[in-house]
């Protein structure tokens, strides 16, 4: 197989890939053979990548922290219970769980870091519903790519995750340390 030469200007993106494929190849105006294609010769970029690295994880998380503002069940708890770095946490959060640097656990705890903030709470399961519809909400509001498959992906994820948070939900739950940070791909949740 030869190498893609992707150039600095061509994102590793489907739409960058069939801008490449050559017009003999028969899959420039057939969308079903392009995807294929795209999908058996290139190695998908991660999620990180493909919604645009730190500055799109910063977008997404200040837009769902202003839906849950404007949230009539989530405002008390996002008004008056997160310090003034809360975005830029949970920004690098969301990167490294879909494939970015490791900041999080690096200066903020990692994974056991995050459900201790969260633990305990007692909070309802109807507001990890909550969060989650603000934060596919929240997926335009960033404009994030409107790619089916990567907006399924971020919106699986999320609904795990509210799921997770919500089980430490329980007065005097204990997190064990050193839990592995969950690794999140166009294929779901990968074993740690």
């Amino acid at each position: 197989m030869v190498g893609i030469n992707w150039g600095s200007s061509v994102s590793r993106t489907a739409a960058g890939f069939a801008a490449r494929v050559p017009l003999h190849s028969g899959t420039r105006s057939d969308p079903g053979a392009q995807a294929l294609a795209y999908d058996r010769w290139v190695d998908r970029p991660s999620l990180y990548e493909f919604a645009g690295g730190d500055q799109a994880f910063l977008a997404l998380a200040a837009a769902t922290h202003e839906r849950c503002l404007q949230d009539p069940e989530l405002n008390h708890p996002f008004s008056n219970h997160v310090g003034p770095d809360h975005v830029e946490h949970l920004a690098a959060y969301w990167a490294e769980v879909f494939g970015g640097p490791p900041r999080y656990t690096s200066v903020l705890g990692g994974h056991s870091g995050m459900l201790a903030i969260h633990a305990g709470q007692g909070a309802p399961d109807e507001m990890g519903d909550r969060f989650e519809a603000c934060f596919i909400q929240a997926m335009d509001d960033a404009e994030l790519p409107a790619d089916r498959d990567f907006r399924r992906a971020l919106s699986d994820y999320m609904h795990w995750a509210t799921r997770e948070v919500n089980s430490y939900s329980p007065a005097g739950i204990r997190v064990e340390p050193n839990q592995p940070m969950p690794r999140w791909t166009w294929d779901g949740l990968q074993p740690a």
